[in-house]
């Protein structure tokens, strides 16, 4: 498998010399194994993407797959900008969480609406095929994909890819799983702290093992007890996930907007130094838009 970061930053794009080493488009990652490609969430990194596409005279007719972590803005405002969507030969299906009044078409139909949009959905000529998650797992081509609910405000998963005995976790958007509640109740009692327990290592089964984890860590640890609550995860969190699932390599990703090359630095140092003071072997980085990582 090769994985490719097309946008790593969180909340809402943040171009500039400030970020140009991490780049500043929102989520998008491409795995292609073999001629097989699936694409995971549509930030504004999915224009270059597409473009990329184009460029490559890839086969259009064959079927590409889309699947949303989940469908806050960040995560699919890139959307419209997606040059083969306007491809009447192109085709694709894109996947996601379905159980809100609201399907996945037209969440993406309402935020090309008129008084938002010049263009609407309908002038997207490509095939489009939307589909919620199936119970159990997808088979894409070479891919075996599970995935599991993250906490974060609506719904929200993340997912594991495993293909010919590789495999990477991305888990999207993610706040630790205790803070919200205790913020909300005040002190947790035993059994609620035995539930949350269980919550977290439920996710460290999902990632046990794996060869790459793409973790949400937009704050750092000072920054965190003034946004619980708001769906995403310090560093000292992304941290103790990678080392109990004894993780070979994390990358750190969803930057914080207001986090410019150097914080990022900054914080993937700290990373690594909380790293060894657990003795993991894991190695850590921060998710660079262009990256190439084959599995």
């Amino acid at each position: 498998m090769i994985i490719t970061v097309w946008g790593c930053r969180g909340s809402i794009p943040t171009p500039g010399r400030p970020t140009s080493s991490y780049g500043g488009n929102t989520m998008c990652l491409e795995c292609q194994a073999g001629d097989t490609r699936v694409i995971f969430d549509m930030g504004t990194g999915i224009r270059e993407l597409g473009q990329a596409i184009l460029a490559n005279g890839t086969d259009l007719t064959r079927p590409t797959h889309i699947l949303l972590s989940h469908t806050h803005w960040d995560h699919i405002q890139g959307f419209p900008f997606f040059d083969p969507g306007f491809r009447p030969e192109a085709r694709f299906t894109i996947h996601g969480c379905e159980g809100y009044p609201w399907t996945l078409a037209q969440i993406l139909a309402d935020q090309m609406a008129i008084q938002y949009f010049p263009v609407s959905l309908d002038h997207m000529e490509a095939d489009i095929d939307f589909k919620g998650l199936p119970p159990g797992h997808l088979d894409i081509g070479p891919m075996r994909i599970t995935y599991m609910h993250m906490n974060h405000p609506g719904l929200a998963v993340g997912y594991r890819v495993e293909s010919n005995g590789r495999a990477f976790v991305y888990t999207g958007d993610h706040e630790p799983f205790r803070e919200p509640l205790l913020d909300k109740r005040g002190a947790l009692s035993a059994e609620d702290e035995a539930y949350l327990e269980r919550r977290f290592q439920a996710l460290v089964d999902f990632c046990r093992g794996v060869d790459l984890l793409i973790t949400d860590a937009q704050y750092t640890d000072e920054e965190y007890p003034d946004h619980i609550g708001w769906g995403h995860s310090p560093t000292s969190y992304a941290v103790r996930l990678a080392a109990e699932a004894r993780v070979k390599r994390v990358l750190l990703s969803h930057h914080d907007p207001d986090h410019n090359d150097t914080v990022v630095d900054e914080i993937v140092a700290r990373a690594r130094r909380l790293l060894s003071d657990l003795g993991a072997e894991t190695e850590c980085s921060g998710a660079r838009e262009g990256a190439t990582i084959e599995l």
